[in-house]
């Protein structure tokens, strides 16, 4: 017992969880079996299908449509795919793809405020916060633009990496194998 109270005292772990709470946020606006949808949110209503025709470079609809400019969002669309493949409602896994969204915003902005300020909490929660509820990122929750989010997940890690590299506190290689991934 001692050794799980130790592990709620760990302060990163504690940030970690407070990130997860934040994360439950999405929840709130689901009514009973209601899903997400609308003329601009590209949350499909078959996940799966949805990947399936990304893989592809060319697709037979109508007259035929190259899709080789949109294959970058094979990681998105997998993303909301895994957990349908894994026999969530559609529902049950909107649910947990805006979750998952919402959580690698608070965690990469909260590995920015650690690598900005490691001591202060505080600035580290206040970060989090702003960077998660915010106007600009809450408008795109409207429509669930996941690749807005995916870049709004990449800015603060990427800006922790570079300030590393700038500090002197990683090596510019490693900091180039960072970036890339």
């Amino acid at each position: 017992m001692q050794k799980i109270m130790n592990l709620f005292r760990n302060i990163g772990l504690q940030n970690i969880l407070f990130i997860f709470f934040l994360s439950l946020t999405p929840l709130l606006w689901f009514r009973k079996n209601e899903i997400i949808v609308g003329h601009d949110n590209v949350f499909a209503l078959n996940p799966i299908t949805f990947l399936a025709g990304r893989l592809s470079t060319w697709v037979e609809h109508g007259l035929g449509q190259g899709q080789d400019l949109i294959m970058g969002t094979i990681p998105i669309h997998l993303i909301d795919a895994i957990p349908y493949m894994l026999g969530f409602s559609l529902q049950t896994t909107e649910k947990i793809v805006y979750v998952f969204w919402f959580f690698a915003m608070g965690l990469s902005s909260y590995v920015l405020a650690y690598t900005i300020n490691p001591k202060s909490r505080i600035f580290q929660l206040v970060a989090i916060l702003l960077y998660q509820f915010n106007f600009f990122i809450l408008q795109a929750w409207w429509i669930g633009e996941r690749t807005k989010f995916s870049a709004y997940i990449a800015l603060p890690l990427l800006l922790a990496i570079f300030l590393k590299v700038y500090w002197r506190n990683l090596s510019v290689a490693k900091g180039v194998i960072y970036s890339s991934l």
